[in-house]
């Protein structure tokens, strides 16, 4: 893949902070779990896809060329060592044609092969999808792009160039390789990169500094995960102090140190945030305003309209999917 097909970053961690905040949460906050679908080549010409099955999903090139085709983007060259995670069920053929598909036509599967990486024409993909659980993992999730790709030629050990190695290491084991190995290896692979995106979130995207350090913290974590799970809920103070068995002035004091929020504020942070994943996948404003705790669309788009600046439509439609 050539260096130019990727977005150039633009941003680095905060050197003010202490430790690793974000990538702690990451580690004990983000539930990924893979699955293998397809592991082999096709040859000559082929299209293939994941999109369809309502889940995240990921594609690995092993060997040979192929075109990665979004609906309304440029089509972008993949080669060996290359990787793209689709963390919903974004609209996409793999082929081996850089010709736009004609997104009217079902998909013209082909059979896949028993990898033979000398066959002429051929490509080798490791194919599966992704189980991204709730809570913490859609807090994290929010900020970032639904289409993440992986440049292998330019890969380092931050972003997991020796994952990619491995991967292909096990690949050529005899007699096959390890299935649950290479499900471990993904996983992997996509911490490494989400952790370099959220890293390199811009300012007005990344998640607020209070709501990391609550998220770290071993009692009020445990709270923001129950928030998370449960934003329809009509969460007072009171509420939230009993869930972690304290006074309301202790916790109102403990959270307000933590965070310098109040705990209404983070409660509505917490429910934007996830208002905007859920925008982002196609939603309606009646979906969204029972998900998140709203008793009607419109307000719904009066709270979202005060915290972020813009409607809910028009957020939508100026916000880039990928």
């Amino acid at each position: 893949m050539s260096h130019s097909a990727f977005p150039d970053s633009h941003c680095a961690v905060d050197s003010k902070d202490t430790g690793h905040p974000v990538e702690d949460l990451l580690l004990s906050g983000l539930e990924i779990s893979a699955s293998l679908f397809h592991l082999g080549q096709y040859c000559n010409q082929w299209e293939s896809s994941l999109h369809g099955h309502q889940r995240a999903g990921f594609h690995v090139v092993l060997h040979g060329p192929c075109w990665l085709h979004i609906q309304h983007q440029e089509a972008l060259a993949l080669q060996a060592g290359d990787a793209v995670f689709f963390l919903r069920d974004v609209p996409h053929r793999l082929s081996s044609s850089p010709t736009p598909p004609n997104w009217n036509v079902a998909i013209q599967r082909q059979a896949m092969q028993n990898l033979e990486p000398h066959v002429p024409q051929s490509t080798g993909l490791l194919c599966g999808f992704l189980d991204l659980g709730r809570g913490l993992s859609e807090l994290l999730l929010a900020t970032v792009p639904d289409v993440l790709l992986i440049d292998g030629s330019q890969a380092d050990a931050d972003s997991g160039r020796p994952l990619l190695d491995l991967i292909q290491a096990e690949m050529r084991r005899q007699p096959q390789a390890n299935s649950s190995l290479l499900e471990k290896l993904v996983e992997l692979l996509l911490f490494y990169t989400l952790r370099q995106q959220i890293g390199q979130a811009p300012a007005d995207g990344a998640l607020p500094a209070g709501l990391i350090h609550l998220a770290n913290d071993p009692a009020f974590g445990g709270l923001i995960e129950q928030l998370l799970r449960e934003p329809a809920k009509a969460w007072s103070v009171d509420d939230m102090a009993a869930y972690l068995n304290m006074s309301r002035a202790a916790f109102h004091r403990r959270f307000t140190l933590l965070c310098g929020m109040a705990p209404a504020q983070v409660l509505l942070q917490l429910r934007m945030q996830l208002a905007k994943r859920q925008l982002e996948q196609g939603l309606t404003m009646e979906q969204i305003a029972e998900r998140i705790g709203y008793s009607s669309a419109a307000a719904f788009s009066a709270a979202f309209r005060r915290s972020v600046g813009v409607s809910p439509a028009q957020w939508r439609k100026q916000e880039p999917r990928g």
